[in-house]
């Protein structure tokens, strides 16, 4: 069913693309100036859509900030992980930082992800395993 819904957002966009697309050429070729706003207001609609598709992403991304209890990272038995909201971690141990690196969260219908190290590791995965968090909702 979240196949579905992915499939719908994605023949919206094309819908909308092929709207504008038309419209715009048709405008030019019959210098009809209706057609012409037309295609402007489609265009105006899929960027619209498209801000509100990635402010709904951020949202969700920042869901995940906050502190994570890690249980499994080597050499470190209270180490805890900082996801920050500008997209980057901080592994700490005490009040040291152990490692830094980047993280972005993806999502399907189905599953989410957070990924560190530019898609190196998973939180929750080896040796980011964590036990409870502290997440922080901007």
């Amino acid at each position: 069913m979240a196949a579905l819904g992915e499939l719908i957002v994605f023949l919206i966009y094309a819908f909308i693309i092929s709207l504008t697309v038309i419209l715009l050429f048709v405008s030019i070729f019959k210098k009809s100036l209706i057609l012409f706003i037309l295609s402007m207001l489609s265009g105006i609609f899929l960027t619209y859509f498209t801000v509100n598709q990635w402010k709904n992403k951020r949202k969700d991304e920042l869901e995940n900030v906050g502190t994570y209890n890690l249980t499994n990272y080597p050499n470190c038995k209270s180490c805890r992980i900082i996801l920050l909201d500008n997209n980057c971690f901080k592994v700490m141990s005490e009040n040291k930082v152990v490692e830094r690196g980047d993280w972005h969260f993806e999502q399907g219908g189905d599953y989410f992800i957070v990924f560190l190290n530019n898609r190196q590791n998973q939180l929750g995965s080896f040796p980011y395993e964590y036990d409870r968090y502290d997440v922080k909702v901007k």
